[in-house]
């Protein structure tokens, strides 16, 4: 519609505003209904038709997304870049999408993930073209609190905004205005605030004209429209169209007890034998709050036929409006037809509930809702709860501030008080655990959180039970390289696999993905690798719309080192590499750099291999704000690629000063702490003194490495290259008989990890027999590439794995 000339004359404060360099914010509120958000679309269109140097992002604030960063993320216009609404189309310029997946790591602080959001969306800002940025934030009474805190840390983000000038446009009912679900009042307390009043007696006719009708009222009628509709536009349509216009109603506007109900109800019998199809649609769509698409109403109104004809022709009755999805006209439409359902609202919401678990098991909060709503018997409280809590644990590590989850917590405490079950301290009690372990993890407090999970009770949903189960094992994993305690957890997870694969998708292709790494990682199953990694792969291409498995699938790609060979790794780790870059999501980029680079120095690509190790470290240095995790494997890989690139050398001597220095550099690399990376640092210092023949000092590493970090260890990939150190050690010896009894038990010790290579370890084993057998004396550099050259090497990473002294890279496999 055309504005009004109040409408216009708001539409011109809103652009004095925008145009006045000392003003940022324009608060535009008022009544709902009033026609702020047609102002807003009119002043949008006016930007792209005539003002250059601008860009637009429009994102508007939907019931019902109570997720961190939903409101943003799942905006029409961010998926859909060049969605046109209302004839005013946006362009992003890049996928916002990506921006919240930054620093999305369990290991990783709150602050630090949402200050890296903050600088990314900035830079990106700041590389767009033009110099205004508009920010309109429709409806921001609905944006979730994260979104919320984006949107106002953004402005202070001049550092990485440069020159550009941020505008930002909030619009607000006056309803919700003061509503607790804001985030702060600093959107209405600075810049200009602009008031919108919901049209007087008088205007109502020249508000007709603008809406497009063509009508002669008298001041009676006028007075009848304002006291009906309240002045709302949405209502004013219906009340005009069932008064005036479908003469069929037979409505009087002096007919007794007249009110929008009635009007709705005569709207209704307008469409004749249709009405009972469009009643049952608008009454099964009335449940979900917030917009909903076909397949949601063909699931809850399974039989009908026709559903996306019947939503539009609802949206031409004014029952609904469409974007890219459908949603009711206003809360009171929905309303009216909720209270039509009589009684059965218990089974819809039941039905919804079944829709979300099979089409989007991820989106835990809803679900709950939706099967508490339903749950009129208190049967499936046990379900309820898990599903809140599963809420509140995903939402605690991308949540941008504590009180995100706020909602959630007293909900669930809610449901916890109105039941009578006789385990509802047991859940409080496993909620507030669940809460604090999560806590401690993120703040890399790994004992106090698995302390905290080890009192949860087993009393819990199958969805819970796992749930802790798979926060075990990762804390298990942290804390140091106990084998047996790791084995026991991953024991337990199994277990309730099989089950979670039926019933929970979501939850499942987590735990198998927790399970993927530690198997081997940590455990040396390279069956069970394979096994898990290809299940995965299979169930993320059966669901490659879903943003979150694509994700998924990527990660695992970075980590196909575990499962393929190096040289059949490549591909995809490659392929990691330039996603993860694409998307500028700094920190998996980071991990995939580095895993890359480890293979690039497996398959001799030296040059390669330090060109991406030094773009771990210019990650580092140009994004400070994200605390980049266990930076002493990318000095690892650096530090021994650097070494491997000289003694690789025909003209190679031990007296080249990069030994000395590539030893100076690794100590510097040991915490001494039972951890992985430690064990791999020291077994190559234990190398590389092993190549001087400082016998002292390896051994002296090799000890402190078995009595300080290797703690109740039973990995058989630190047995295998410890049992190579004292093989070489009797080698070098010329102990010969010693030697062959170490190289037969070296034989039995090959660790399953290196099955993916099993031709290239065997050819190595031959090669060792034919040296002891040979009683070659050879100084070590000599004796290392007889070695390779006997192994007949036909593949690149026999160069790494079919040598005398067996080093090792570091790579990001369990985060």
């Amino acid at each position: 519609m055309t504005l009004s000339s109040k409408q216009l004359e708001i539409k011109k404060e809103i652009i004095n505003g925008m145009e006045n360099p000392k003003i940022s914010i324009v608060h535009l509120h008022g009544p709902l209904g009033g026609g702020k958000t047609e102002i807003i679309k009119s002043y949008l269109k006016e930007i792209r038709d005539k003002y250059e140097n601008w860009a637009a992002f429009y994102i508007e604030g939907k019931r019902g997304l109570n997720d961190p960063y939903s409101t943003i993320t799942l905006a029409e216009e961010v998926n859909n870049p060049y969605f046109e609404h209302n004839n005013i189309g946006f362009n992003f310029g890049f996928k916002i999408f990506v921006f919240i997946n930054i620093g999305i790591s369990n290991s990783f602080k709150k602050k630090e993930i949402f200050d890296s959001k903050i600088n990314f969306f900035a830079k990106k800002i700041a590389h767009l073209a033009e110099e205004n940025i508009l920010i309109i934030a429709d409806s921001y009474h609905f944006w979730d609190k994260s979104s919320q805190s984006f949107l106002e840390a953004l402005r202070y983000s001049q550092k990485n905004l440069k020159n550009k000038k941020v505008k930002i446009v909030v619009v607000t009912d006056d309803e919700e205005k003061q509503s607790s679900y804001l985030n702060s009042k600093m959107m209405f307390t600075e810049g200009l605030n602009i008031y919108l009043e919901l049209p007087k007696s008088d205007e109502i006719g020249d508000l007709l004209k603008k809406l497009g009708y063509k009508l002669s009222l008298s001041g009676h009628d006028l007075e009848t429209i304002m006291s009906l509709s309240g002045a709302n536009i949405d209502f004013i349509k219906i009340v005009v169209e069932g008064l005036y216009l479908n003469k069929s109603t037979n409505l009087s506007s002096d007919q007794a007890n007249l009110d929008l109900k009635i009007l709705l109800e005569y709207r209704l019998d307008l469409l004749g034998d249709k009405k009972l199809d469009y009643s049952d649609i608008l009454k099964a769509s009335s449940i979900i709050t917030g917009d909903f698409g076909i397949n949601e109403i063909g699931f809850l109104c399974k039989g009908k036929s026709n559903i996306d004809e019947i939503l539009t022709n609802c949206c031409e009755n004014l029952f609904l409006k469409k974007g890219k999805q459908y949603v009711f006209s206003n809360s009171f439409i929905q309303n009216f037809f909720y209270m039509k359902l009589h009684g059965t609202h218990s089974r819809f919401h039941l039905q919804y509930y079944n829709f979300l678990k099979e089409n989007k098991p991820e989106d835990y909060l809803t679900r709950a809702v939706h099967l508490s709503l339903g749950d009129v018997e208190g049967i499936h409280v046990q379900e309820i709860v898990g599903l809140f809590i599963l809420a509140y644990c995903r939402n605690i590590f991308v949540a941008s501030q504590p009180g995100e989850c706020d909602y959630i917590k007293k909900t669930l405490e809610k449901t916890i008080k109105n039941s009578d079950n006789y385990n509802m301290q047991v859940y409080l009690s496993t909620f507030n655990n669940m809460i604090e372990a999560c806590q401690a993890y993120l703040e890399e407090d790994y004992s106090n959180a698995y302390e905290k999970l080890k009192v949860i009770s087993d009393t819990g949903s199958l969805l819970l039970k796992s749930e802790v189960a798979r926060m075990e094992l990762l804390v298990s994993l942290m804390l140091d390289m106990n084998t047996e305690r790791i084995k026991s957890h991953v024991y337990r997870l199994e277990f309730l696999l099989n089950e979670l694969e039926l019933n929970e998708k979501e939850e499942w292709a987590i735990c198998s993905f927790a399970l993927f790494s530690t198997y081997s990682n940590k455990l040396g199953h390279f069956d069970k690798t394979e096994q898990t990694a290809l299940k995965l792969l299979a169930f993320i291409s059966n669901n490659q719309n879903n943003k979150f498995f694509e994700y998924l699938g990527k990660t695992i790609q970075r980590k196909a080192f575990l499962y393929k060979s190096p040289a059949m790794s490549k591909v995809a780790m490659e392929d990691a590499v330039n996603y993860f870059e694409q998307s500028s999501d700094y920190l998996q980029y980071y991990f995939s750099l580095c895993n890359y680079a480890g293979i690039l120095m497996v398959l001799g690509k030296f040059d390669m291999a330090i060109a991406h190790l030094d773009g771990c470290l210019s990650l580092i240095n140009d994004h400070k704000y994200i605390n980049y995790p266990s930076k002493e494997k990318v000095y690892n890989n650096l530090y021994l690629t650097e070494f491997l690139s000289q003694m690789r050398r025909e003209d190679f001597e031990i007296k080249n000063p990069i030994v000395d220095e590539t030893i100076a550099k690794l100590k510097t690399q040991i915490s001494n702490k039972p951890s992985e990376k430690d064990a791999i640092i020291m077994l190559n210092l234990a190398n590389i003194f092993l190549l001087k023949q400082d016998f002292k000092n390896c051994y002296k590493v090799v000890d402190d490495l078995k009595k300080n970090i290797l703690i109740a260890n039973e990995d058989a990939f630190y047995e295998y290259y410890i049992k190579n150190i004292y093989l070489v050690v009797e080698i070098l010896n010329k102990n010969w008989e010693t030697s062959k009894q170490y190289l037969v038990d070296l034989k039995q010790s090959v660790p399953e990890f290196h099955k993916k290579i099993k031709q290239q370890i065997t050819n190595r084993i031959f090669a060792l027999e034919n040296l002891i057998n040979k009683k070659l004396d050879l100084d070590p550099v000599a004796l290392d590439q007889w070695i390779y050259e006997q192994s007949s090497p036909k593949e690149a990473a026999c160069n790494f794995y079919c040598r005398l002294f067996l080093f090792s890279d570091l790579q990001f496999s369990s985060l």
